[in-house]
């Protein structure tokens, strides 16, 4: 099947972009005559896996990176029930072919990883989490160590030693965080 292409306009361009996720400039004529050659954008990924593309569009004073998919699915996928996400089907963020896009509510797109494993309960908890401070023998030793639990420090020493908030430090002993961690044994 053909790719197809339809236009975005840009401030002193014109875009084109694909059902197939492609993105480039159009042939123009450029100044004093000469015929300005038209180009593939390249695409960067962002932080979380989903390509982004910089353009400058019609109206906007400096140019700007916009997600791909959400461009592909503006021009290609109809938008009946004016839904504001836009769902991978295959779950493949770099797949932003219009097939594979569809408008979705936030709830839908949540389920929607969940089911395809893009989101995991395991993947989030203890050392897995990408934002942990502590590891799971550090919670394990201040669980056991903590003036609460008769231990002798309090939860400032801790927070000083291990160089986290308080709060942190609380949140782990109260079991509010890390209750991965059964028999205030530590499994990795």
């Amino acid at each position: 099947m053909k790719e197809k292409w339809k236009e975005l306009e840009g401030n002193r361009e014109i875009y084109l972009i694909s059902d197939q996720g492609n993105i480039r400039t159009k042939t123009r004529p450029g100044a004093r005559g000469t015929i300005v050659q038209g180009h593939s954008l390249t695409t960067h990924e962002n932080s979380s896996g989903y390509l982004r593309a910089g353009i400058h569009l019609k109206g906007e004073p400096k140019g700007k990176s916009y997600f791909v998919h959400r461009l592909v699915a503006e021009k290609f996928v109809p938008n009946y029930d004016n839904k504001p996400f836009i769902n991978h089907k295959d779950g493949n963020k770099h797949n932003n072919s219009a097939k594979n896009l569809e408008w979705c509510t936030r709830s839908e797109n949540e389920k929607h990883a969940w089911k395809t494993g893009l989101k995991s309960d395991i993947a989030t908890k203890g050392e897995a989490h990408g934002m942990h401070k502590l590891t799971a023998a550090d919670v394990s030793y201040i669980r056991k160590n903590h003036v609460r639990n008769g231990g002798s420090m309090k939860t400032g020493d801790f927070a000083e030693q291990f160089h986290v908030k308080p709060q942190t430090i609380t949140d782990a002993v109260s079991k509010r965080t890390w209750k991965c961690l059964k028999d205030e044994e530590c499994e990795v």
